[in-house]
């Protein structure tokens, strides 16, 4: 089969280290189309609070034992998985502030994608037009999953092992599996979703069981086993499979939009990739592998359960896709005549080179875009922005109990750098018991005897979101018997506990008089009355 040449250049010195010409346009297109549709840096509540978390490991020199951070749960054990994430966050910042760490965030991405068409196109067989269009729909799909959090991290590793893995299904050496121990030791410190790496091995394991390629399978097993002995290789040791628990087990996913089910249509990205994926799909194509097909169909049941794993769905099914839209193509055109297609190339003279300079020119740009357009918006959306309130916040109420809103507390921590403690924030399971997780979300969904959380931890002020049932329900007319409204803008709302009223005093009783006894007239005498 003919397949589009973007470019003739020789094998030169320049090339040789450079990228294929389509991967680079990849990057290029994704990264524009994931710069110009990103929702703001800190949108995602969690990216703050790593960086900070990033800032303390750096001038301590260890990781935090405790959640000092807040002042509800002080001497709570905190697992902080994400580390070695943090403190590259960290480092990033301090160099270029929150503009870099916005810029890095999306060039992430747009690597993973990246990485994602260039294992595709080492396959064979697919052309360059098959490969842009899945590099183009996964930006889009992808483009809400752009935040600075270790996922992406995560994201990057998995498509790298996709890409191994597939390469030792015909390599009978142990060459193409010799990173995943050295990997897996800075997954397992950056991310709790180190775990996926060891499903998709177990898939691969399938399809070696299944064709009875022993060898195939025992290269696998034996990576498999020195992983595990790789991911003891953490500061928590057995521990980090409690703390990944932490959070895949607590209550709070189930308040969480991102962690709720697909809804079709909602979200337009991942609902055109499922369709794509549903009009596409062939699973008895003999020229896609069996672990492609089985990948793509486990983790669609993860994603319609939960919208969250959309992004493991779209970087594991995009071979699979790719392979089925090349075949649909080419049926199209056998059926119809279009063969002149095949013979569609671009020659340009060094296109290899250029495109490489183009992804990098793209970054670069977007960096002077960002700072002198975009200006404090890629921070903050101005209907996200919780700064004001917690400036006003930390001005007033110092010293205070605030039982903060669960997305503004990342965002304090941030502006206070962890010196104004919060009642709860996105660390969630690894870092809050479950009572107390529990006890918030009864008090922002109002549910059952909500009214006796703030007693319960003695909160002095409330700082929630406008959109949430307190301050909506103040903004219909509800008024509170203990609180009052102290600060007020579009975003957010601080409430504080009314003084206690002030009794008035008894009166005192006056004290009686003593009645003055009359004594009675002396009685006249007969003789007397007898004068007058």
């Amino acid at each position: 089969m003919t397949t589009e040449k973007l470019s003739t250049s020789s094998d030169t010195k320049i090339t040789r280290f450079l990228p294929p010409s389509v991967v680079s346009l990849a990057f290029f297109l994704v990264y524009l189309i994931v710069f110009a549709h990103s929702p703001a840096l800190f949108n995602d509540p969690d990216a703050a609070w790593h960086i900070i978390a990033g800032d303390m490991v750096r001038s301590t020199g260890h990781l935090p034992d405790t959640n000092t951070w807040s002042f509800v749960v002080p001497d709570q054990k905190w697992y902080l998985v994400s580390w070695l994430w943090d403190v590259t966050m960290s480092g990033i910042h301090s160099l270029g502030g929150t503009l870099a760490v916005f810029v890095v965030t999306q060039a992430l991405v747009a690597l993973t994608l990246a990485l994602v068409i260039y294992h595709i196109r080492s396959r064979g067989g697919i052309s360059n037009a098959v490969l842009i269009i899945i590099a183009v729909l996964a930006a889009i799909s992808f483009n809400r999953f752009v935040a600075c959090r270790p996922q992406l991290i995560g994201y990057l590793f998995l498509a790298f092992y996709h890409f191994r893995l597939h390469q030792s299904r015909t390599n009978l050496s142990w060459r193409p599996l010799l990173w995943f121990p050295v990997l897996m030791l800075i997954w397992v410190n950056m991310h709790g979703s180190f775990f996926t790496g060891f499903l998709l091995i177990g898939v691969y394991a399938l399809e070696a069981l299944w064709h009875r390629n022993w060898p195939w399978l025992m290269r696998l097993a034996s990576i498999t086993g020195v992983c595990l002995i790789v991911v003891l290789f953490n500061p928590y040791g057995f521990g980090i499979y409690h703390a990944v628990m932490g959070t895949l087990g607590s209550i709070m996913p189930q308040f969480i939009e991102e962690w709720g089910p697909f809804t079709f249509g909602r979200d337009w990205g991942v609902t055109r990739w499922l369709v794509l994926f549903l009009f596409l799909s062939n699973f008895r194509e003999p020229t896609i592998p069996l672990a492609d097909k089985l990948l793509s169909a486990l983790w669609l049941v993860p994603m319609l359960s939960s919208v969250r794993h959309a992004s493991i769905f779209i970087l594991l099914s995009a071979p699979y896709i790719a392979i089925n839209l090349q075949r649909f193509i080419e049926y199209v055109k056998g059926r119809h005549s279009l063969r002149f297609v095949n013979k569609f190339e671009i020659r340009i003279p060094l296109l290899q080179p250029v495109m490489a300079l183009a992804a990098l020119a793209a970054i670069l740009a977007s960096m002077g875009f960002t700072g002198k357009f975009r200006q404090d918006s890629y921070v903050l959306s101005p209907w996200f922005d919780s700064r004001p309130a917690i400036a006003w916040m930390m001005q007033h109420l110092q010293g205070k109990r605030v039982l903060n809103d669960y997305d503004f507390g990342g965002i304090v921590i941030y502006e206070s750098h962890g010196t104004f403690p919060v009642f709860v924030d996105g660390r969630a399971g690894t870092a809050y018991p479950e009572e107390v997780l529990s006890d918030y979300e009864r008090f922002e969904h109002f549910y059952r005897d909500w009214e006796k959380v703030p007693n319960k931890y003695r909160i002095d002020a409330i700082l929630t979101n406008n959109q949430h049932t307190f301050a909506a329900r103040y903004v219909e007319g509800a008024r509170y018997q203990d609180w009052e409204l102290a600060y007020s803008d579009p975003v957010a709302s601080i409430f504080v506990r009314k003084p206690p009223p002030v009794a008035a005093p008894e009166a005192t009783p006056e004290k009686e008089k003593p009645v003055k006894k009359k004594t009675a007239a002396p009685a006249e005498s007969e003789d007397d009355s007898k004068d007058n």
